[in-house]
């Protein structure tokens, strides 16, 4: 696959700006080798700077996110909690993990975690530090993603070490998922702290947001955009999942733009609409800041330009 990736970037025709991260980890097979010829397969705007290292499961029947406490226990079975003493699944050890991400520190290259418990997100935030004390703060902005739960006393680590929260809003609006499978696996106190996209942004650091493709069904933006200011069901209807945790128009802009920009290192060259910038842009059929919150989600495209060159038309 990387080789047709590389190849069509090489080409021109891979127009948007891409980084290619590279599985890393105990049981990532072969893809190791990949790491040494990354400089090979970076070409046109592919950019292959990026390890993924899995530290954890999901919070849902199999109770695989790594929890700092307990999953709450079924009702009438044996073994109620799941894996891991109750706490979930972890993937990689920390005597394997911490200098690994140390040396891809100091390699200058970024290491994007998925961690969707919160004593996950602990082991990440714990492996930066590591890597920020034994290489100094100046390496790359590394990522922890999902971060479906984040204890509150690791959200300020973000800015004190520099890092990127990643969160993932595609997923969180009313669905069985969320709504049955979390909640029971976590229990109704825990739920608070789903996803807390608000306080993870007033936390000082950078925060992006993923889609998690293909385990959603849609990559659609303006699902999560509407999502992000509602935190309900598209239409905007329905009881909200955390509602504290909701944000405003303007920053949900700046999570999908610049913030995005900045966490591949573009912000000098796009992410803002400003003289001496590409200009990356997209024409609406509508104003999302402007347009009652319940329509957000029906925003359509009608034109793309990337550094200038229009690469799509809804009427072509």
């Amino acid at each position: 696959m990387i080789e047709g990736l590389s190849g069509y970037a090489r080409s021109g025709g891979l127009k948007q700006y891409a980084r290619g991260c590279i599985v890393w980890g105990p049981n990532s097979g072969n893809s190791e080798g990949l790491i040494a010829e990354r400089q090979a397969w970076s070409t046109g705007r592919l950019k292959l700077d990026c390890v993924k290292m899995f530290l954890d499961g999901v919070p849902l029947e199999g109770r695989t996110a790594v929890m700092l406490a307990p999953y709450e226990r079924r009702s009438g079975a044996h073994d109620e909690q799941g894996p891991g003493d109750g706490r979930g699944l972890k993937l990689i050890p920390e005597d394997i993990l911490f200098p690994a991400v140390t040396a891809f520190d100091r390699q200058g290259i970024q290491v994007k975690f998925h961690a969707a418990g919160d004593g996950a997100v602990r082991e990440a935030v714990e492996a930066i530090a590591a890597a920020r004390k034994a290489n100094g703060d100046t390496g790359p902005h590394h990522e922890i993603g999902h971060n479906t739960f984040i204890d509150a006393a690791d959200v300020p680590m973000g800015r004190a070490l520099h890092f990127t929260w990643e969160l993932s809003p595609y997923i969180w609006w009313p669905t069985p998922i969320t709504s049955v499978d979390i909640a029971e696996a976590v229990g109704a106190e825990r739920m608070k702290r789903l996803w807390p996209m608000r306080e993870a942004i007033e936390g000082g650091a950078n925060v992006v947001i993923g889609s998690d493709w293909p385990v959603v069904p849609s990559v659609n933006p303006w699902l999560a955009f509407e999502t992000l200011v509602t935190r309900q069901v598209p239409g905007a209807t329905g009881d909200p999942i955390n509602a504290g945790q909701r944000i405003s128009r303007e920053q949900a802009m700046a999570l999908l733009t610049r913030n995005g920009a900045a966490e591949m290192g573009r912000l000098d060259r796009g992410g803002t609409l400003e003289p001496g910038k590409l200009a990356d842009l997209i024409i609406l059929d509508r104003n999302p800041m402007t347009v009652r919150v319940g329509e957000i989600y029906q925003t359509k495209v009608l034109a793309t330009y990337i550094a200038g060159e229009k690469v799509f038309s809804a009427a072509e």
